[in-house]
């Protein structure tokens, strides 16, 4: 199985690509030249720029190509395969992906994926029980979470 990064891959790999984030590089564009036409970014200014936008900015979406979440191939599949979660209790994977997809569009973020307790591959805890990771954090995690199998390379 396969996932999308930044482009829709479903017609690329119709009985393989599952979903994917996909990028919204026409909003992020136009963005970042109104901004440079308005003065607000300069050239003094630009490696301060952040860039950061996620669902809730609608600067990517989940799917297997655009407006299509899951691949329809695998829709049945994941229905069948349900797990438990804390809060939503039973649910099918392919509902709790949808209803996380919800959840990230909230500016609260009633979830949040890197939430602790979040321990590395070698049993470090990184992250305490309820604490989030900070943006900055994020763009400079360099371990694998506990029950991944791999090196990162040097």
């Amino acid at each position: 199985y396969t996932f999308a990064h930044y482009s829709p891959m479903l017609e690329f790999g119709p009985n393989s690509v599952v979903s994917g984030q996909l990028a919204h590089w026409g909003p992020l564009y136009a963005d970042i030249l109104m901004r440079i036409y308005h003065g607000i970014y300069t050239a003094q200014n630009l490696e301060n720029v952040d860039l950061w936008w996620l669902i809730r900015e609608g600067g990517v979406e989940v799917g297997a190509d655009m407006g299509v979440p899951i691949n329809p191939k695998f829709e049945e599949p994941l229905k069948a395969v349900k797990v438990t979660d804390p809060i939503l209790g039973e649910i099918s994977v392919y509902d709790l992906v949808l209803e996380r997809v919800e959840q990230f569009k909230d500016p609260t973020m009633p979830f949040y994926p890197f939430t602790g307790p979040i321990k590395d591959q070698d049993g470090v805890e990184r992250l305490k029980s309820g604490q989030r990771a900070t943006y900055g954090e994020l763009l400079v995690m360099d371990y694998f979470v506990d029950g991944l199998v791999g090196i990162i390379p040097d």
